[in-house]
């Protein structure tokens, strides 16, 4: 039986910059909501705003993007993400990530 060709993951942060609470922030404080999908050569996150009032994700403000690869460097020390040379991978797993895991389980 096929897998997953991807995982996925969230991150919940209060803010753009580092503070006191940003490793586990409370749920008003949560401002930013950083995605990513693991691919066997890619991590990619996005960071974009989220309501925590209404638990909406705003895909159009995005704040931050991180590509890495894990072929050309394994400990994620570079970032990838505003690279225009990576700009097509960027494009293939930002979209990926929107359309989410279920769009990622195996199919018969």
């Amino acid at each position: 039986m096929p897998w997953k060709p991807a995982v996925f993951s969230q991150y919940p942060r209060p803010s753009d910059t580092p503070s006191e609470n940003s490793d586990s922030p409370d749920l008003a404080d949560i401002k930013i909501l950083g995605y990513s999908i693991r691919t066997s050569s890619y991590r990619y996150t996005e960071w974009v705003g989220f309501n925590h009032t209404t638990f909406m994700v705003d895909w159009k403000e995005v704040h931050a993007r991180e590509l890495y690869s894990h072929e050309e460097n394994d400990r994620e020390d570079t970032n990838l993400g505003n690279d225009d040379s990576y700009s097509a991978v960027v494009s293939r797993l930002s979209t990926q990530l929107r359309e989410g895991w279920r769009m990622a389980l195996p199919h018969d």
